[in-house]
């Protein structure tokens, strides 16, 4: 699971993806800002809205291991 402040391409996703599948393929998330126009406003809101808060990375974490198990 990574999780960045970032568009989803060419991310710290794509580069840790790259770098994984050379080795073994493995179930990947990612928490980011999903390819969409930026916004402005508090931080803790922006956290809120693109799910980069802890409720969003857990949720990330749990959709791993379903798919690991």
């Amino acid at each position: 699971v990574t999780a960045e402040e970032h568009q989803t391409a060419g991310g710290l996703y794509s580069a840790v993806a790259e770098v994984i599948v050379q080795g073994q393929p493995v179930p990947m998330e990612n928490v980011s800002v999903r390819d969409t126009f930026g916004q402005s406003g508090p931080p803790e809101a922006l956290m809120d809205a693109y799910d980069l808060n802890a409720k969003g990375i857990a949720a990330a974490v749990r959709k791993v291991l379903e798919r690991k198990a």
